[in-house]
């Protein structure tokens, strides 16, 4: 079967290339609608008038729609196609921020968020399996360049609409719309190949508990839970710059460069993966995530934590589509695909499990200890990559 799927796929490449803008297009949108929260939180502790503990509600909505959204994606794409089922999630996507924005009470915002995960873990899904099969490891990096652009330019947005006197609510309306506007050009467009948009079997790979007994896609898949701290730092960074006493547009400004950074991190690791093997480009960059959160961690100045934030985003970057790339390398492509559902469901049940802890944190600490808590959990990053990677790269999986 895996050899029928393959063949389909690249029978299908004559199409991909016409579709690499419109798969762009949908990486920025998940990015978009993903990088509103961690501005928007401050504010909504204080319109909700909610501990930061209570937060952890919040991340577990989230992460519970998209285990569903992502776990149901297969079945979805089998009836309708992947086409149909990017639009619908889309649309989805803008609709729970338009919920979101309305929402008038905290269970409700639960709700809708919930709703947001759904979408996203469908979209998510979907399209990195599409891309990890059609696109190779320099591409599909920058590719998800494209997500970075989408979160920054969303936490941009937001935070210059708090700067300007706007509350967070109105960030979420224009991203729902603008949302909204990219996925009536998909239709548009018509985008993807039919050829391999005929089979829901080629983005829908059979189980994976074949897959599951190979050691290196569990020692991948540990690195990815721990690699969730990317998400961490973005939903937490403005929370610890306001507890230092900035103001709301200045601490988005912040998290808005991590995003920025993460982004061009994701564009430099496109071409840097071409000269230097992914396994040691991973290890080299949680030493530096870890630098970056021990700078923000003593910062003094705003200077000093954009800085930390800076060298943070940049660093954490490739993690995640070069352990997906170096999957698909070491494990095989029909592997790797099946994987991919997996590895962002670990992910993103990781960063609910790290998000809600440094809420609870804040809440007994203050959220000054945030900073402390990534350093530790940077800590567990550099040391699971150190204790994996020299046995994946001895470890030749058949």
């Amino acid at each position: 079967m895996d050899g029928m799927v393959w063949e389909r796929l690249s029978m299908a490449q004559g199409g991909v290339r016409g579709s690499g803008a419109q798969v762009i297009a949908t990486f920025v949108a998940l990015g978009m609608a993903s990088g509103l929260l961690g501005v928007a939180l401050p504010g909504i502790e204080q319109h909700f008038t909610i501990p930061h503990h209570m937060t952890g509600s919040l991340f577990t909505g989230m992460t519970a729609g998209f285990v569903l959204g992502s776990s149901s994606t297969a079945w979805v794409i089998r009836r309708l196609g992947l086409r149909r089922t990017l639009t619908l999630s889309l649309l989805l996507l803008a609709f729970s921020l338009v919920s979101a924005a309305t929402a008038p009470s905290w269970l409700l915002l639960v709700v809708s968020l919930t709703i947001h995960g759904i979408a996203a873990g469908s979209v998510g899904t979907g399209v990195n399996s599409y891309a990890v099969a059609c696109f190779p490891p320099s591409l599909f990096s920058w590719l998800h360049a494209s997500f970075g652009i989408g979160m920054a330019a969303s936490a941009a947005t937001l935070s210059t609409m708090l700067g300007g006197g706007f509350s967070w609510h109105y960030g979420y309306f224009a991203i729902a719309l603008l949302i909204a506007a990219l996925t009536f050009w998909l239709c548009v467009a018509r985008w993807l190949p039919e050829a391999f948009l005929s089979d829901g079997i080629t983005v829908c790979p059979s189980p994976l508990t074949v897959t599951l007994h190979q050691k290196l896609a569990w020692l991948l898949g540990g690195i990815i839970s721990l690699a969730a701290i990317e998400g961490v730092v973005g939903v937490w960074a403005a929370s610890v710059l306001i507890g230092r006493g900035l103001s709301s547009d200045v601490a988005g400004t912040g998290a808005a460069i991590y995003w920025t950074a993460f982004t061009a991190g994701r564009l430099l690791i496109g071409g840097l993966v071409r000269f230097v093997a992914p396994q040691q480009i991973i290890r080299v960059s949680a030493w530096i995530l870890l630098a970056g959160m021990v700078i923000f961690m003593y910062a003094s100045s705003i200077s000093g934590s954009w800085i930390g934030l800076a060298i943070a985003g940049m660093a954490v970057a490739p993690l995640f589509p070069l352990i997906l790339a170096y999957a698909a390398e070491r494990l095989g492509p029909s592997r790797a695909s099946q994987l991919t559902a997996a590895y962002s469901v670990s992910s993103n049940l990781s960063q609910t499990a790290l998000s809600s802890l440094a809420g609870v944190v804040a809440s007994i600490w203050g959220t000054g200890a945030i900073a402390l808590y990534l350093v530790i959990v940077g800590i567990g990053l550099v040391a699971l990559t150190e204790m994996t990677l020299p046995a994946a790269r001895q470890h030749q999986e058949p």
